[in-house]
């Protein structure tokens, strides 16, 4: 018999109020924390290591919410994608490049999907230690 990991998201106020909660009261450990830039998320593992949460900071007063994808901003994706990959994140692409930057897919076990954003700026402002003289 093969026991699976229960993984849920949860949408809270503050992330670090909540995580704080789930570690201190209810025994769960931090795997991985991003409030870089966006909306600030943390993922949490239980002290038995069979369920993982995601808390999401709900979108603020006057923000776009969108129902068919979560954006989740970071720093480096590649990182986070290596990290989450090695905390068994179901991803259903690997690292692509958009026009505003790298990101990856992945969906939760309710099928929500999630986008891992590192946002970049291509304007040739950016590069012109790269262009010919």
């Amino acid at each position: 018999m093969r026991i699976q990991m229960q993984n849920e998201v949860i949408y809270v106020q503050q992330v670090q109020v909540a995580t704080q909660i789930f570690i201190q009261d209810l025994g769960y450990s931090e795997v991985y924390a991003s409030g870089d830039h966006g909306r600030t998320w943390a993922l949490l593992q239980s002290s038995c290591k069979l369920s993982r949460l995601l808390l999401i900071e709900k979108a603020k007063h006057g923000q776009a919410i969108s129902e068919e994808r979560v954006y989740l901003k970071t720093r480096d994706c590649l990182r986070d994608f290596h990290f989450m990959q090695q905390a068994e994140i179901n991803f259903i692409n690997k690292p692509y490049y958009l026009g505003k930057g790298l990101a990856v897919d992945f969906v939760d076990t309710h099928n929500n999907l999630f986008t891992l954003l590192e946002e970049r700026e291509y304007s040739l402002e950016c590069n012109e230690d790269f262009q010919d003289n």
